[in-house]
């Protein structure tokens, strides 16, 4: 029997997935011909990549990339991206994992959605 995974442990866990996709989307935006920034962990904001490139996902040219393992982005985090959208006039996709049968997860990008 193995012993239950403390909170510490599973905060661990979390971040290093966290990590994980953000260097994958990363990667995948730098592969089309984007420059990518990276922000900070300890900003305390809602965005983790921006993304900026001439041949960007649907065109524009700055795009704010939250990356959520699961793909759920909390209702104030959303709002907020939203408000930062409107005010930059740039577009946010959320970044989240894409596993189809037996092939590698891949990263999948989606429009925001308000």
């Amino acid at each position: 029997m193995t012993s239950p995974r403390s909170r510490s442990e599973i905060g661990k866990a979390n971040r290093r997935a966290g990590r994980e996709l953000e260097r994958a989307a990363q990667v995948e935006l730098e592969r089309i011909g984007c420059f990518v920034l990276k922000t900070g962990g300890g900003q305390g904001g809602v965005v983790d990549l921006v993304a900026v490139g001439p041949y960007h996902i649907g065109g524009p040219r700055v795009a704010l990339i939250q990356c959520k393992s699961n793909g759920y982005v909390p209702p104030g985090d959303r709002l907020r991206l939203a408000q930062i959208a409107a005010e930059h006039s740039v577009e946010v996709y959320v970044a989240t994992w894409r596993k189809e049968g037996r092939a590698a997860r891949t990263v999948a990008f989606k429009p925001l959605e308000a």
